[in-house]
């Protein structure tokens, strides 16, 4: 048998002759034999298989494994390496994936070497091992790199998302993301991925937001996947969702979760603090029978007329929705997209602000954007809201933050306008803000 008949049988893709070569001595160097493997792996797979069967009768594995590192062919080592042949492999060969920063060559080789899989493997070797990052590429390893030993690394691996499938390694990225790195931008392209599952093995990333480091709005977030099922729920995360209004996560647990997790919020604690908190999950809880509206009126007699027309006002499907990541949001979430994007149609989505945004939180969007949404706040919505939870909400940001006292003026003046208010009793009580008191009263004389 010689090359030139080896060359023959594979130019006419002859399978039968090329297998007579499988149990003859070699004919051509590694080298290559190795460039018609690496051609009809793309090309032509039947006889692909074919020269695998060739190359592991005739040649050395170190060697092919040294080879396939040496053309940089992730994919063709997974794919070689993918079986096993019962051939010893160097682990050593690690060494010579560092240059090149292939971290998915090494964690190929460790897995057939030790016969042990899964994506901690990556976290081993990037402890172990000084892979070179190259900052320019667009791929899994520098994806892993960028992640792992660069500082600020979410711009980088955000750009790199688009040029992978994120879901690599069951889910290496978003895995890593939640419980190592925790950046939320990242994160967030990584949910709106219809790729990436955050709900893999079992819900971990969720329950462990949860239980290990309390980290409830990380939970929420991924709460709010369709991928994400209902479990591991505890009445601290109840807590959070009715403290914060996360409607979506209330929403997904009375809809589908079991009579032992529904009863956290039928708890008389947590409707004591549905009922304090008076927002939207509140509502959610009475339309899908949690406790009686009788006891919000109760509560808030003076509200009765309001509290039945939000009520109403309420819409649920009949049943559960599951919606994209991207379209499933809270309120809050509505608001700020709303002033991102200086949609005023959207900001018109929400039915009662009072209920559904905390004051605190709005008027800290109104510090940060001055738009056609900020304009529809002043005028339509300010004066919805009771005064002295604003007047709160502006001493509370001049005590935390610098904001610009102009605006705060402007709201300040908005809600004086509509409202007899006691300014003496304000100045004493709201000393930090006693100029912005001062200002509006010199304005009125």
């Amino acid at each position: 048998m010689s090359v030139e008949s080896f060359r023959k049988a594979y130019k006419e893709s002859d399978i039968k002759q090329l297998g007579e070569f499988i149990k003859q001595p070699k004919v051509m160097s590694i080298e290559k034999i190795m460039t018609y493997i690496e051609k009809s792996f793309v090309s032509n797979r039947t006889v692909y298989d074919v020269l695998i069967l060739i190359l592991f009768n005739q040649y050395i594995l170190n060697e092919v494994i040294a080879e396939v590192i040496k053309r940089d062919n992730t994919d063709l080592l997974e794919n070689i390496l993918n079986n096993d042949y019962g051939l010893e492999l160097d682990e050593n060969l690690i060494l010579l994936t560092l240059p090149k920063g292939r971290v998915s060559m090494a964690k190929a080789i460790y897995e057939y070497v030790h016969k042990e899989y899964g994506r901690h493997i990556v976290i081993d070797l990037l402890l172990r091992y000084d892979f070179v990052f190259n900052m320019d590429e667009k791929s899994i390893d520098s994806f892993i790199l960028s992640l792992h030993l660069v500082a600020g690394s979410d711009l980088l691996c955000r750009n790199i998302i688009p040029y992978i499938n994120p879901n690599f390694f069951d889910n290496y990225a978003i895995v890593y993301a939640t419980t190592v790195t925790g950046h939320d931008s990242l994160i967030d392209q990584l949910l709106l991925h219809p790729n990436v599952d955050p709900g893999v093995s079992d819900n971990f990333i969720f329950e462990r937001a949860i239980e290990e480091f309390q980290h409830y709005q990380q939970a929420n977030k991924l709460f709010k996947h369709p991928r994400v099922f209902v479990s591991g729920i505890t009445m601290e995360f109840v807590v959070h969702i009715v403290k914060y209004n996360w409607l979506c996560a209330a929403e997904k647990i009375l809809r589908l979760g079991d009579d032992q997790t529904t009863a956290m919020f039928r708890n008389q604690m947590m409707i004591d603090k549905m009922i304090k908190n008076h927002n939207d999950v509140t509502y959610l809880a009475i339309k899908l029978g949690v406790f009686d509206v009788s006891f919000l009126i109760r509560h808030y007699p003076d509200q009765k007329a309001k509290i039945k027309w939000h009520l109403r006002n309420l819409k649920i499907d009949d049943t559960y929705i599951y919606k994209s990541y991207e379209h499933n949001m809270d309120p809050f979430q509505v608001i700020r997209r709303a002033f991102r994007r200086n949609d005023v149609h959207l900001a018109k989505t929400i039915v009662n602000y009072p209920i559904s945004i905390n004051g605190y939180k709005l008027l800290h969007l109104l510090c940060k954007y001055e738009n056609d949404v900020s304009n529809y706040i002043y005028t339509d919505i300010l004066i919805k809201y009771n005064p002295i939870d604003i007047i709160m909400a502006i001493s509370k940001i001049t005590r935390l933050c610098v904001v610009s006292v102009n605006i705060l003026t402007k709201v300040f003046s908005i809600i004086a306008d509509e409202h007899d208010l006691n300014y003496d009793d304000l100045y004493d009580k709201y000393d930090n803000i006693s100029d912005i008191i001062s200002a509006y009263i010199k304005t009125r004389q």
